[in-house]
């Protein structure tokens, strides 16, 4: 993020350069926000297994928000930085998004730092049918300084580091992490490397197709009042275009305390659902879901559908205050999948 940054600050004289840095680190942010908790839930129970969380996602625009998250870095390093997809075409799969972008940034992270100036960094994705799954392998080659047969035995251990020369100190907690995620995947890792030539990592997971169903685009709104509450506009738009284009009627704010305002100030019942951001300014949306099943209001219990940047797993333990969770970016069938669950499902 502070090279971006500086990056930012060398292209102040052009606009359209400057909007790009400011996009990605906009990227990078709610990144980083998402995977903040798995981190601590990481470093509060390591012994634990993985939280897997399953969202619909488009793999091919998948690839595309990864390469906005790295390629600054590799472009400060004068890195080619090269995406190679087969198979994509228009593919929505079930999976943890946030846990699999930790495992494809980790690995091209790992790539940045030990290949030389100049160098090239690969990523590949391959998807295959098989049947109601999908056979996804992503691949990661460099041509940096590889790494040798005996650190290669122990490179997903905890702390793992392999001394030399080339190498820089760190944590040596990243590829133990990734090792973890792929696993509660049920997923595999390959990897080929040759001192002095370079490394590739090869992920191998078994997605599930995500179904069709007509009936998602179908749902009808009419008559339904919605309280959305965000701090980002766009997102308000948007939201707001998806309920009326199915007949609801929608109020947004743009922080917590002006929506349970709204909230407390309409009558009861006047609003059908809440669909809320976690993160706000004044208040957050865990603790406005919290204020609102505590009023005495015949309504305290409508469905609230709360989103974020990232599942958070000390979030989804909290169900009686949300009723369900969305990670955003979301795809326009699951948004309409959830809300109709909550607002039709018995």
């Amino acid at each position: 993020m502070i090279n971006i940054i500086e990056m930012a600050f060398k292209s102040v004289d052009d606009t359209g350069k400057l909007t790009q840095y400011l996009e990605k680190l906009k990227h990078i942010s709610h990144f980083m926000m998402s995977i903040n908790d798995n981190l601590i839930g990481y470093c509060q129970s390591h012994h634990s297994r993985q939280t897997i969380c399953c969202e619909e996602f488009n793999l091919s625009e998948f690839i595309d928000e990864v390469r906005a998250l790295f390629e600054v870095q590799a472009e400060l390093k004068s890195q080619r930085l090269e995406i190679v997809k087969d198979g994509l075409r228009a593919r929505r799969l079930i999976g943890d998004t946030v846990k699999l972008k930790q495992v494809l940034i980790n690995l091209l992270a790992n790539a940045n730092k030990y290949t030389p100036a100049g160098g090239v960094i690969r990523l590949m994705c391959a998807a295959e049918d098989r049947g109601k799954n999908a056979l996804i392998r992503f691949t990661v080659r460099d041509n940096g300084i590889g790494m040798s047969p005996d650190f290669i035995k122990t490179m997903f251990l905890p702390y793992a580091q392999e001394t030399t020369a080339h190498r820089d100190l760190g944590q040596g907690l990243g590829l133990y992490i990734v090792k973890e995620i792929v696993r509660a995947n049920g997923g595999k890792i390959d990897v080929a490397s040759e001192v002095g030539k370079g490394t590739a990592i090869t992920v191998t997971l078994r997605l599930p197709v995500a179904q069709e169903d007509e009936a998602d685009c179908a749902l009808d709104l009419t008559g339904v009042n919605f309280l959305v509450a965000d701090d980002c506009d766009i997102n308000l738009e948007v939201i707001g275009d998806m309920i009326r284009r199915q007949g609801g009627a929608v109020e947004t704010v743009r922080d917590g305390e002006e929506a349970l305002n709204k909230y407390l100030a309409a009558p009861e019942h006047h609003y059908q659902m809440m669909i809320i951001d976690v993160r706000m300014p004044k208040l957050d949306g865990l603790t406005l879901a919290r204020k609102i099943r505590s009023t005495r209001r015949a309504d305290k219990d409508l469905p609230i559908l709360a989103m974020s940047a990232g599942y958070y797993p000390s979030c989804r333990r909290r169900r009686k205050e949300v009723s369900e969770f969305i990670n955003k970016p979301f795809a326009v069938k699951h948004f309409y999948r959830v809300v109709g669950q909550l607002l039709f499902s018995s």
